[in-house]
């Protein structure tokens, strides 16, 4: 039957791989490629192609693992550790041919950005290649907008070049993206980032933009530092109050202090009052 033949032929290929014999291994294992039932044959597939690595034989695990792409090119197991071994091997051509053939039939987001962040990788340490990477880290985030690995390396990529203006404009979008999806974690990420590299009245208003989904004490540090005794008193008295609520001991009272003396120049006695309370209190 069918199944005796699978089971002979996946068993002749194990004692093979048990003895160390990879040419017969990998002979008996294209065999049973045919007929064998797939969770079987990857398993012991994936058996043989890492002998092969620790043989330092990598040709043949990769031809191992392209054999399992002939079975089904969409499958993690066979693509995934395929396109690790050509990029070990520097093989730049053949991983390009693997993720072109693979990228357009998979249905998960993370399994396309995997093959892309394998193939970006790989174009950042070729000479000449970057703008290409570039390229590739910026369909990953198309695909998934707010992907943390896709996104550092694309920044990096962008400093590396020197390219600073496509670097703003870069994070400017993915600010806009994580205040849409309310990712407070990627908002202040970005922000932070992104505060440092405008001007002084775009980075207040940045600060100023990720604060509306809550205090964040390095915010508020820098959106006060960023201000200056030209501009209103009362928003800085405000902005010190609600960073006051973050601090404790002398920093606490030093800044009520302050805080004080702002509400007091805009005339505002109960916010001073206020002030010094929360300071005795935080202190």
């Amino acid at each position: 039957s069918l199944y005796a033949v699978d089971w002979a032929l996946l068993g002749l290929a194990e004692r093979a791989k048990d003895r160390g014999d990879l040419e017969e291994a990998v002979k008996w294992l294209e065999m049973a490629g045919e007929v064998a039932p797939p969770e079987a044959l990857y398993q012991l597939s994936g058996q043989v192609a890492e002998l092969a690595r620790e043989a330092e034989n990598p040709l043949t695990a990769a031809k191992m693992y392209e054999k399992l792409r002939e079975r089904d090119p969409t499958a993690r197991g066979a693509w995934e550790p395929l396109v690790e071994l050509y990029r070990e091997l520097e093989d730049l051509d053949a991983l390009e041919r693997v993720v072109r053939e693979t990228l357009d039939g998979l249905q998960e987001v993370e399994d396309r950005n995997a093959l892309r962040l394998s193939l970006a990788k790989a174009l950042l340490t070729a000479d000449g290649r970057t703008d290409e990477a570039i390229g590739v880290l910026r369909e990953a985030l198309f695909d998934e907008p707010g992907h943390e690995e896709a996104l550092g390396l694309l920044t990096k990529s962008l400093e590396a070049a020197g390219k600073t203006e496509e670097l703003v404009e870069l994070l400017r979008d993915q600010l806009m993206g994580a205040q849409d999806r309310g990712d407070v974690a990627t908002v202040k990420a970005t922000s932070l980032r992104l505060g440092k590299m405008v001007d002084r009245e775009e980075a207040a208003a940045i600060y100023r933009d990720a604060l509306r989904l809550g205090d964040d004490r390095e915010l508020l540090e820098l959106l006060l530092a960023t201000l200056g005794e030209e501009d209103d008193p009362a928003e800085r008295a405000s902005l010190s109050e609600r960073l006051l609520q973050q601090l404790e001991g002398d920093e606490a009272a030093s800044l009520s202090l302050a805080e004080a003396e702002l509400y007091g120049s805009v005339d505002h006695a109960p916010g001073a009052l206020r002030a010094l309370a929360v300071g005795v209190e935080r202190a």
